[in-house]
């Protein structure tokens, strides 16, 4: 056994690359028709920015039926077959990176191969059947752009020998993947973008208003406070009653970020008096023409209640896509972008401190 032991260690240290191994630890999972439909985008066109290798795509697995292939990295700890067949390995254990993104439990009957393998930094490859779940990364093939509404998974024939496929699906890296021996198909509504992904979404798909013209700080705080109020808390989606508003956003306050002070009903009612009139314009009077730290904590419960991304820089995106629409609803005094959305946010102190 320890001669065994040092003949792998032999291996690791002289056959093997010690190149920095890029584990795909992706997180904030998105629907690709959630994109679609938020930000009017063809479907079409996410699939073919995909297949441009812009952004990645995934697929959610629920327990389907497959084969594992899969290498142990000589960076970790050295699986065998015993430790896999009790979930001691990279895709069961809960302290696994891998744990919130994928899991592959195997078959409790079935044969678990293990291979000597002279490629990359492994040293042992494993082939075994099981139940995939989870966030599963697709790569398209040579056939890919031939299909259409959906994608079989299935890439093996019944004996488990490769066949050509229209997708690729990969664990943690490229060395890791499944073969499915089943039709399995997939519709393009279901598929997924990463949280990675999403900043390179939207460079590619959000147009960018450029304007020389700066925006008063006073006022955009004042604007982006009335339009959440205005969109979370209005009574029966009809009305906006400064009270009822106080209540449902202290409410709020309470579950994400209590160490906040209370918001009083009497502040919302004078920020609601003194921007909507009648019609469909917003007047926003610089009386006093300074920002309030009541203000920004407004915005701040509020992303946190509805927003909020593990990504800081995906809250952003998507507080200041819904602050647009609702721009968009109104005749405004100013000319109000995406960027200056964002980069008015990124100078709140509650934000800049996560």
């Amino acid at each position: 056994m320890e001669n065994n032991h040092n003949l792998i260690n032999f291996i690791d240290d002289f056959c093997f690359s010690d190149e920095l191994e890029v584990f795909d630890d992706a997180k904030d999972f998105y629907s690709v028709e959630f994109f679609s439909k938020k930000f009017n985008v063809k479907l079409e066109s996410i699939i073919s920015a995909w297949l441009d290798n812009n952004i990645n795509l995934y697929v959610n697995l629920r327990s389907e039926y497959c084969r594992m292939n899969r290498y142990a990295n000589k960076k970790e700890i050295r699986y065998d077959r015993f430790n896999i067949s009790i979930g001691r390995d990279f895709y069961q254990h809960e302290s696994s990176p891998q744990a919130a993104i994928r899991n592959f439990i195997p078959c409790k009957y079935s044969e678990m191969k293990e291979y000597m393998n002279f490629s990359g930094s492994s040293a042992y490859k494993y082939v075994y059947n099981g139940y995939a779940s989870g966030y599963w990364r697709l790569q398209p093939t040579n056939i890919t752009r031939f299909a259409r509404g959906n994608y079989n998974l299935k890439n093996a024939n019944n004996e488990w020998i490769s066949i050509p496929s229209e997708v690729e699906i990969y664990g943690r890296d490229r060395k890791d993947y499944l073969i499915f021996n089943q039709d399995i198909f997939i519709s393009h509504t279901d598929l997924f973008v990463d949280g990675y992904s999403y900043q390179k979404f939207i460079q590619l798909f959000l147009p960018t208003k450029v304007t020389s013209k700066e925006v008063d700080s006073y006022y955009l705080q004042s604007l982006i406070v009335v339009l959440l109020i205005n969109k979370h808390y209005q009574k029966n989606n009809k009305e906006l009653k400064a009270l009822s508003a106080a209540e449902s956003l202290n409410i709020d306050r309470m579950c994400n970020c209590k160490h906040i002070k209370a918001v009083s009903r009497s502040s919302i009612d004078r920020w609601i008096k003194d921007v909507f009139n009648s019609g469909n314009k917003l007047t926003i009077p610089v009386k006093n023409g300074r920002c309030t730290q009541e203000k920004d904590n407004v915005i701040y419960i509020i992303a946190k209640a509805y927003y909020w991304a593990d990504n800081i820089n995906i809250t952003f995106e998507l507080l200041s896509s819904s602050l647009l629409e609702e721009c968009d609803k109104y005749t405004l005094e100013e000319e109000v972008t995406l960027s200056i959305i964002i980069k008015h946010l990124k100078d709140i102190t509650l934000f800049s401190a996560q």
